[in-house]
């Protein structure tokens, strides 16, 4: 059966940190910078860097973690380790974060 956390919101911050712990039953994330001005550094890992990341996340912007559904109706396994992030400038937001799992 599915389930989800959230949305949770995460503060914006310019020192990495987690955004979203490790979840090995995690079959989709979204995220949602409400920034205005700056970007948030996302990486699938313990530690984001605005030269080192994953996915850079504009202010406004919003992030799906890709996914695939084979044809049976079963989901492939998507990263399910630490994510974390970052904001480059002067971080006000949030990043709001819903998690999708298999319970």
């Amino acid at each position: 059966m599915a389930g989800s956390t959230g949305p949770v919101a995460v503060s914006a911050s310019g020192t990495s940190g987690v955004l979203q712990a490790a979840n090995g039953a995690r079959v989709g994330l979204q995220v949602y910078n409400t920034d205005t001005a700056s970007t948030l550094y996302l990486t699938y890992g313990a530690t984001s860097t605005t030269a080192l990341y994953t996915v850079a996340i504009p202010p406004g912007g919003y992030f799906e973690m890709p996914y695939s559904q084979e044809t049976d109706g079963s989901i492939e396994t998507i990263y399910q380790g630490v994510v974390s992030g970052i904001w480059g400038g002067s971080p006000t937001g949030k990043a709001m974060m819903t998690e999708t799992y298999i319970s």
